[in-house]
């Protein structure tokens, strides 16, 4: 049975499953475009099968994405913005895209995610701590994506520093409001934005709360990856020369032999 009869069954179970693949399988699209320990095909080739390169999803699940889940949970819907923004960059990078159409293709995406309404508070009776606390870090997601979209872009874009500073503001607003943030995609591109020693402070102080009050898996690892990003970002700070945004993600992701994930 294909995706596409599994998704018109509508069974809560089977939604809840597909979701679930979703997020974990656009997240690990993000690394896999980023990792520059040799394509993936050639490491596990042999195991799965695969005869051509392994970096984004192919039209059809594309399209299944944008059929099933575009109107589905905003974290789902916004993610399908992300993925369509990593593969506008893989397609310009490739040489598929121009310049102006990368740059189109990104500035439409980006409205996309900006008007998008991710409100999840009951619309009767008063709202519950989960509702407040879910709507709080699917905005946190949206953020992260909006910086991301900005940063990649790296050409007319770029000429709009209001608007990242102002989602900079915004995202470091919940993050000191949050108790908890279980989703590391979010809290890594947020991560790397925080310049001052109030904001890393801010951002550490979450890490340690999210892996004291919930069950989520040890992030001295990741900590350590951010931390080890500020420092590299200070070194710099003086320097005429600085590396791609692009590149500077690629490093980080690639600095670990095991593809990581930042579901």
């Amino acid at each position: 049975m294909n995706l596409e009869s599994y998704s018109d069954r509508g069974e809560p179970v089977t939604v809840d499953l597909l979701a679930w693949v979703h997020y974990h399988g656009i997240l690990a699209e993000f690394s896999i475009f980023h990792w520059r320990h040799g394509v993936i095909e050639s490491l596990y080739g042999e195991e799965f099968g695969l005869d051509k390169p392994l970096v984004l999803p192919c039209d059809k699940l594309r399209r299944v994405r944008q059929l099933h889940f575009s109107t589905a949970h905003p974290s789902h819907a916004i993610l399908c913005l992300l993925a369509e923004a990593c593969y506008s960059l893989y397609e310009y990078q490739e040489l598929v895209l121009t310049s102006d159409e990368y740059y189109s293709k990104l500035s439409d995406l980006r409205k996309q995610t900006e008007t998008m309404h991710i409100s999840l508070l009951p619309k009767d009776g008063p709202s519950t701590n989960e509702s407040l606390h879910l709507t709080e870090t699917t905005s946190l997601l949206q953020l992260a994506i909006l910086i991301f979209m900005h940063r990649i872009t790296e050409g007319p874009l770029q000429r709009d520093p209001d608007g990242l500073i102002a989602w900079q503001d915004r995202a470091f607003t919940i993050i000191r409001r949050i108790d908890t943030c279980r989703h590391l995609f979010p809290l890594f591109i947020i991560g790397i934005e925080a310049q001052t020693d109030e904001r890393r402070a801010d951002f550490l102080n979450l890490i340690k709360r999210t892996e004291e009050k919930t069950n989520v898996r040890n992030l001295d690892t990741f900590q350590e990856t951010i931390v080890g990003i500020w420092n590299q970002e200070d070194l710099s700070a003086d320097e005429s020369w600085g590396i791609s945004y692009t590149h500077k993600i690629s490093g980080v992701i690639s600095s670990s032999k095991f593809l990581p994930s930042l579901a």
